[in-house]
């Protein structure tokens, strides 16, 4: 759903003659899908681990909200900073999310010790530095920065793998 509804986003996006209106129609959007995600988790919780109805309204809420601040500043003002790392994500997101698979697959089944994989250890590592939810971001944060060098790896090289 998530994917369908950032599609047609995408496509009133490009089909808009005039931005800034289109800008306006996904932030309501965008709130109508708040509103009604936590008008339904009165009944059907808001739950990230079920993936519940209501967690995708309200994901795709917050998606549009930030895809329309994104067309604004990037398209309307024509800011382009900070948007390099956003584009190397852009030019090979297939490659990039199929080497996170790989890569993690080998962080599981490596071993740091006999009976600890290497994806243990280092998430032990980084709790024993900064602990609690804060750790695991992150340690999140540093795998998304290593998914993020190899898309920079891609995109020096200038290879782009295309399907």
């Amino acid at each position: 759903v998530n994917v369908l509804a950032g599609y047609l986003a995408a496509v009133a996006i490009q089909n808009a003659k005039d931005k800034l209106a289109i800008i306006k129609k996904l932030i309501g959007i965008g709130i109508l899908c708040i509103i009604a995600a936590n008008i339904w988790a009165l009944s059907f919780p808001i739950s990230k681990k079920l993936w519940t109805s209501s967690f995708v309204t309200l994901c795709n809420g917050l998606d549009l909200i930030l895809l329309a601040a994104l067309v604004y500043f990037i398209e309307i003002k024509t800011r382009k900073f900070g948007a390099k790392p956003f584009e190397i994500f852009g030019k090979n997101p297939l490659a990039i999310y199929v080497f996170s698979i790989v890569l993690l697959k080998i962080l599981l089944v490596a071993r740091a010790a006999p009976t600890q994989s290497l994806h243990v250890w280092l998430g032990d590592f980084v709790q024993a530095v900064i602990p609690g939810s804060l750790g695991s971001l992150i340690f999140a944060i540093i795998f998304t920065l290593v998914c993020w060098g190899f898309g920079l790896w891609l995109d020096r090289k200038q290879i782009i793998i295309k399907l």
